[in-house]
């Protein structure tokens, strides 16, 4: 028995399965990847702002306003969140291949849904390497 929950985002009922398409906070991951790309999008334009703000003082003969380690630090926070987009990609992929599998075994179909289950296995092992490689990096 697979207990669920609602999406706080959403609203969507999130059923628990071997994986949790869920945070800590109630979000279902769909909600979580779109809110991250649109944080990664507010940086790209952020980034963009700094470039156009450093040409204009230059034209103007005055010294750039961000240097290096502004730029650093802003690469660092957008190279998180791919990582964590891609996570979350992994972790999906996996629900699908579950979801397949459990479709083929209600068929009968053994050979197939063993195989679905391996990928989701896969994906799996990719999302927590993701996140472990994260962690030590």
């Amino acid at each position: 028995m697979s207990s669920s929950t609602k999406c706080k985002r959403c609203g969507r009922e999130v059923f628990m399965t071997r994986i949790s398409m869920i945070d800590a906070e109630n979000i279902c991951f769909p909600c979580k990847k779109r809110e991250e790309k649109i944080e990664l999008e507010a940086l790209l334009t952020e980034r963009e702002g700094m470039l156009a703000e450093n040409v204009h003082r230059l034209d103007c003969g005055h010294s750039i306003a961000y240097g290096d380690d502004a730029f650093f630090e802003l690469a660092e926070r957008m190279r998180k969140l791919n990582k964590a987009i891609t996570e979350i990609e992994w972790i999906e992929l996996a629900e699908k291949y579950e979801k397949k599998a459990q479709a083929h075994y209600a068929k009968g179909g053994v050979f197939l849904a063993q195989m679905y289950e391996e990928q989701a296995t896969v994906c799996h092992k990719n999302a927590t390497h993701s996140a472990i490689k994260e962690e030590q990096g």
